[in-house]
């Protein structure tokens, strides 16, 4: 199913929950703390009533604050901290993160925070309907206050008279360190004689000690629209750039020098950029370059039918060594109408003795969640995460400071569940529930993020949408959920 079809499905039903308090949650995650003055998801009257969702962002920064961008009940979008000490986010600060919509965050130091996105100032080119067409990034703090914005790219307007469609400008990717070296990779409309004939990818890095972010190289294949890319940074500023140009998955490394390595062929690729809410491909890397792609190549047609290659894919290389080849996760995902797998569908990360990956998958007719480590060039350990038989989708991966790990997914009639478990380990921990819905078919998307310091993993969710009533206009509740470190 369509992630259009799904939303559909799931919340054409009532909302009755905007005065019902969320249920607990079980041990080891504490009791849901609710998002006071904010919201992920909201019902607007439009005609009738129509559902939307807040650019939301979710972090932790190096120091180990949490840090939120989401819309603000009183209207707008705002940012809020998380307190530890007390279990919740404090009140909602509203801000226009000038004029930048936050499609993706990356923090550094204690305090700094990145995001990028379409710039929706009104004195930026737009189209007749107002929709962005240029893409900017701002540098601020987690107080809330972005001082600093910088336009990386501008989207083609067709003149006066030419029937030619607009194209817009993209950030596909984000990424940081703590010491404040960031990289971000836009998708920029290639025009032809009076139309975009194409999209081609750019580089954009802003190194240490510089105030601007400066064009590095446009990378891959010119491509019919935008391709998605993943980016990640190592603390010593070595930068790692991963791309599907809809044929083949490919990779550079950039070094701490500004040196740029040779392009390798990972894989067989296969998907395009949807969208800042679809994952198709991630990275990683550590402080001694070892380096991890992981990728789920679908393509996806107009119709939003799912088709070939159909696969779930990773490659590793070792220190000072190339990539190698391709380790095959599953394949034959399915195809057809309603097949396209959509939201956070592939997450991984380098741990100190393995690399894990996490991926929706199909069993049969019903989506699920999976994971499987990586040691040695090859896949170890592959299970099922989510129940068997239950339509299930990855919303998040936190990794603590000590490697301990914990995946979370919504189920269908379940609500939010999650497995975890302790750093050099290889065996997951039953399922917990981190939130429950027994009465309803599914929850908005949820964000997921784990404290570099404390270890703590930390989810931001709405309330879930049950199968009876009369939507109510207005912000759908927001909750956070805490699991303390271990």
């Amino acid at each position: 199913m369509s992630l259009r079809s799904r939303r559909a499905a799931v919340l054409a039903a009532a909302l009755s929950l905007l005065v019902v308090p969320v249920a607990r949650a079980a041990a080891p995650w504490a009791d849901p703390q609710p998002l006071s003055g904010g919201y992920l998801a909201t019902w607007r009257e439009s005609g009738g009533l129509a559902f939307s969702t807040a650019p939301a962002q979710l972090g932790f920064t190096q120091g180990g604050t949490g840090f939120a961008v989401v819309g603000r009940s009183a209207g707008g979008l705002g940012s809020t901290r998380f307190a530890g000490s007390r279990g919740g986010f404090g009140a909602v600060t509203a801000s226009t993160f000038r004029s930048v919509v936050p499609e993706h965050l990356a923090t550094f130091g204690r305090s700094g925070v990145y995001l990028a996105g379409a710039l929706a100032s009104p004195s930026a080119q737009q189209t007749a309907n107002g929709g962005p067409l240029s893409v900017a990034v701002v540098r601020g703090n987690v107080t809330g206050d972005f001082p600093t914005r910088q336009t990386l790219a501008q989207g083609y307007l067709p003149k006066k008279g030419v029937l030619a469609d607009p194209g817009a400008a993209t950030a596909t990717a984000l990424a940081s360190n703590a010491t404040g070296v960031a990289a971000v990779t836009v998708s920029i409309p290639v025009v032809g004689r009076t139309r975009v004939i194409g999209y081609r990818s750019r580089l954009f890095v802003r190194w240490r000690g510089q105030s601007l972010f400066r064009r590095v190289l446009d990378y891959g294949k010119q491509t019919v629209g935008s391709s998605p890319s993943a980016l990640a940074i190592n603390p010593t500023g070595d930068i790692l750039l991963a791309w599907d140009d809809r044929t083949s998955v490919h990779a550079r490394l950039i070094t701490a020098g500004g040196k740029i390595a040779t392009e390798q062929r990972l894989g067989l690729g296969g998907s395009a950029y949807l969208g800042p809410s679809f994952t198709r491909i991630v990275a990683s890397i550590d402080s001694t370059r070892r380096m991890l792609v992981a990728w789920l190549a679908q393509r996806a047609g107009s119709s939003g039918n799912a088709g070939g290659p159909g696969i779930v894919a990773a490659s590793v290389a070792s220190p000072g060594k190339p990539f190698g080849s391709q380790i095959t996760l599953e394949s034959g995902l399915k195809q057809g109408d309603r097949a396209l797998i959509s939201g956070t569908a592939i997450q991984a990360a380098i741990l100190r003795d393995r690399g894990v990956v996490t991926w929706d998958g199909w069993q049969g007719s019903t989506r699920v969640v999976r994971t499987a480590d990586l040691v040695g060039g090859r896949a170890q350990g592959a299970r099922l995460l989510s129940t068997a038989g239950v339509s299930s989708w990855l919303q998040g991966l936190a990794v603590g400071p000590r490697g301990g790990t914990v995946a979370v997914w919504s189920a269908e009639g379940q609500g939010l569940l999650a497995a975890a478990r302790a750093g050099g380990t290889s065996n997951w921990d039953g399922t917990e529930t981190v939130a429950p819905g027994a009465d309803t078919t599914g929850m908005t998307d949820a964000l997921v993020a784990g404290s570099p310091v404390s270890g703590d993993t930390l989810v931001l969710a709405s309330a879930p949408v049950p199968m009876s009533g009369v939507p109510t206009p207005g912000p759908i509740p927001a909750f956070s959920i805490r699991r303390p470190g271990s």
